[in-house]
């Protein structure tokens, strides 16, 4: 009697486990993300933030559509600007726009490098 109850409920068991569908316990989030890094070799991060960073900050603002919000990070030889878009936003256009901006940010030094804005960070 006490065989036929522990096959019931192994049999129970496995039907159960069959049926249970596969579930993600954390949502599949996308938060749309376009980041712009500057390398300045030598610039010292107070000079990055002041000089490089605010000012790509404020043409972000004034270029770009569907900003949610911004961060900013300014580091030895290098700043980035982390743009959080709205979610829907289309981020081919985002980093059109930021592309844009990039190459005609007039205050940036002349002996500047170019910018890298990307998706992926």
């Amino acid at each position: 009697m006490i065989l036929d109850d522990q096959m019931g409920y192994t049999s129970l068991g496995f039907r159960a486990t069959v049926r249970l569908r596969l579930v993600d316990i954390l949502p599949d989030i996308d938060v749309p993300v376009v980041s712009v890094i500057w390398f300045y070799s030598g610039m010292s991060p107070e000079d990055m933030a002041d000089r490089i960073v605010a000012n790509s900050e404020s043409g972000v603002t004034i270029t770009v559509n569907s900003i949610a919000h911004m961060e900013s990070q300014s580091v030895y030889g290098m700043g980035i600007v982390k743009v959080f878009f709205r979610p829907g936003a289309d981020l081919s256009t985002a980093i059109a726009q930021l592309t844009a901006m990039v190459q005609t940010h007039s205050a940036c030094p002349a002996a500047r490098n170019d910018a890298v804005a990307s998706d992926f960070l």
